[in-house]
């Protein structure tokens, strides 16, 4: 049993489906199940690509958004353009100071499609991942990965070293909230094209994930309850590292 519910992603296709039965907490939970695989099914792609400098994301995320026929959003020119009917914003820019969550993720969530749409750089916190996770519709989320030698050697100033560590102490829990749904892709294995046909196959397998190891079922941390609640359970979860798993409910 475990081999075939292994075989046939069926956690990631529960947990993404229990995910979005509790958030809504429909009247009709059969109905609303049967919409949900239904939608999936049919629906353009919802993609997240993450990714430190030098993973080409950027030029990835724009081949993708042409491919498929959805409009490709960075998040920093998301900023960058309404920065220009809104002072607090341009502040931000000009300091080089973070953007806060109460006006950065209503802003990305305002520019997200929901006929389908390639983003990148964002989320680079684990609460911005789940402010994504839980209130968008994600039908993929990419992480495209370096070697650390790679790494070193495209992020080989100050700054970019910095940004690199700062990505890099985010990474885990980013990786901890999108586990059922997240495929990790080598990024410096291969040339731009060979990188991007395995993103299209990725992505046209509707339920691929290569984290075979995730078998999550009910979410944890923001997004469910009160925001205190939230940052201690999903603190409590990474503490004592466990999940619920399928077998258990």
């Amino acid at each position: 049993m475990d081999q075939y519910l292994s075989e046939h992603n069926i956690y990631s296709m529960l947990q993404t489906a229990m995910e979005d039965l509790l958030l809504s907490q429909p009247a009709d939970p059969l109905q609303h199940l049967k919409s949900h695989f239904s939608t999936n099914v049919s629906q353009k792609p919802c993609v997240v690509l993450i990714g430190p400098h030098g993973s080409g994301k950027k030029r990835l995320a724009e081949r993708l958004s042409a491919h498929f026929k959805v409009p490709h959003i960075n998040a920093g020119q998301v900023v960058r353009q309404a920065s220009v009917s809104n002072k607090t914003l341009t502040h931000f820019i000009e300091t080089s100071e973070p953007v806060p969550d109460s006006i950065l993720n209503p802003l990305i969530l305002s520019s997200l499609n929901s006929n389908g749409y390639i983003l990148e750089n964002y989320p680079i916190t684990d609460l911005q991942a789940f402010n994504l996770k839980t209130k968008a519709k994600l039908t993929h989320v990419i992480e495209l990965k370096l070697n650390p030698q790679t790494a070193d050697l495209k992020n080989n100033t100050q700054v970019l070293q910095s940004q690199l560590r700062v990505f890099n102490s985010t990474l885990n829990g980013i990786r901890d909230v999108f586990r059922a749904n997240l495929t990790i892709v080598q990024a410096d294995e291969g040339t731009e094209d060979e990188i991007y046909q395995q993103l299209i196959n990725i992505i046209e397998k509707r339920n691929l994930v290569l984290d075979q190891e995730s078998r999550e079922i009910l979410p944890r941390g923001p997004g469910l309850v009160g925001e205190a609640q939230e940052i201690t359970d999903l603190n409590w979860s990474r503490v004592q590292n466990t999940k619920p798993k399928i077998e258990e409910i």
